[in-house]
């Protein structure tokens, strides 16, 4: 039987993409440079430049769109509670965090996704943020709705896909904003549609990649995986609860999750509340980061304005300072380029 269950949230990272120029959301950076030099050259041939630029993450600027891919297979039923049971952990640290968030959500089937729009929530809205009464109860109630529908099983969950289709729309700016970071979660017992072969265009880790480039700019996008897989953290792990149930290993998913700096976690873990911690934090991490227009040269140099120490790393064309820039600060950043 066909197992599957997605939160794409919203958690956010980037990279290469395809054409989807009618779509109405194309996006710039909200975290990165504001204002830069555009880069000054440090030799004769103008091979090696300087970029100086200040950066700032202003508290209304600490937003991410999430969407959630959910999968009303029977055998998910387990997980699916495992999830409702945590999920108001996980938005009480947005909240927390003064993250400004949507939340969105679809199935992994084909009959429903491939239409392109984003679900109604039990409340009629198709977006939940935490301003929306009775949020969590709203959630846990859509949860148990979705868990009571049957799936169309000639149709193996396909969130890849979903995810594709839900950018793809231009019917979603409701839950896709301007400028903001965009999170997906998948929580399943499979790959990508059923066992991870055979797939289309749509349903390559790569594909999805590219046309969240397309659509939504130079802003975080990150897709995380709780998923069946052999090694987690750089040890082996239990996931007996289904190699006896005979499903496949999510090597798909893994590897979007690899590509677009998702967390991956075990899908046969007690319980989901770390996992989801750790969501949470990855996400609040990259909105405290910066876009970067090259790979640097030697040190980046990072003046503050209000005397902090930062610490940095460089990941997937970004710089990730330690701690956070505050809200309403900014920070100078300089490194060298080479053309």
């Amino acid at each position: 039987m066909i197992k599957y269950f997605v939160i794409s949230l919203t958690g956010l990272l980037l990279f290469a993409f395809v054409n989807c120029s009618d779509n109405e959301f194309s996006q710039i950076d909200q975290t990165g440079s504001v204002n830069g030099t555009g880069g000054t050259c440090l030799d004769a041939h103008c091979e090696i430049f300087n970029v100086t630029e200040n950066a700032n993450n202003p508290l209304q600027n600490k937003k991410t769109d999430i969407l959630f891919i959910f999968d009303n297979s029977g055998t998910m039923f387990d997980e699916n509670q495992k999830l409702k049971d945590r999920m108001s952990g996980f938005i009480q640290t947005l909240n927390t965090n003064d993250v400004n968030y949507n939340i969105c959500y679809t199935l992994s089937e084909p009959s429903v996704h491939s239409q392109g729009r984003i679900s109604d929530w039990t409340n009629g809205q198709k977006v939940l943020n935490k301003n929306t009464p009775n949020l969590n109860n709203v959630f846990l109630n859509t949860l148990n709705n979705v868990q009571n529908t049957p799936p169309t099983f000639e149709q193996p969950e396909q969130p890849i896909a979903a995810t594709s289709y839900m950018l793809g729309s231009s019917s979603n700016g409701d839950c896709f904003r301007q400028n903001t970071a965009v999170n997906v979660v998948f929580i399943t017992d499979e790959d990508e549609n059923n066992d991870g072969q055979n797939l289309q265009s749509r349903n390559e880790p790569t594909h999805l990649v590219n046309q969240a480039r397309s659509v939504l700019g130079n802003v975080p996008f990150m897709v995380h995986t709780i998923i069946a897989y052999d090694i987690f953290n750089g040890s082996n792990i239990d996931n007996s609860c289904y190699v006896t149930e005979g499903n496949e290993k999510a090597n798909v998913h893994y590897s979007l999750a690899q590509l677009t700096n998702g967390i991956v976690g075990n899908i046969c873990a007690n319980d989901y509340a770390g996992q989801l911690a750790s969501i949470s934090t990855r996400i609040q991490d990259t909105l405290d980061s910066v876009a970067m227009k090259c790979a640097p040269i030697g040190d980046v140099t990072i003046t503050s304005s209000n005397n902090i120490n930062y610490q940095y790393e460089l990941r997937n064309g970004r710089l990730f300072l330690t701690p956070g820039i505050p809200a309403d600060s900014s920070v100078t950043i300089s490194y060298d380029c080479r053309n």
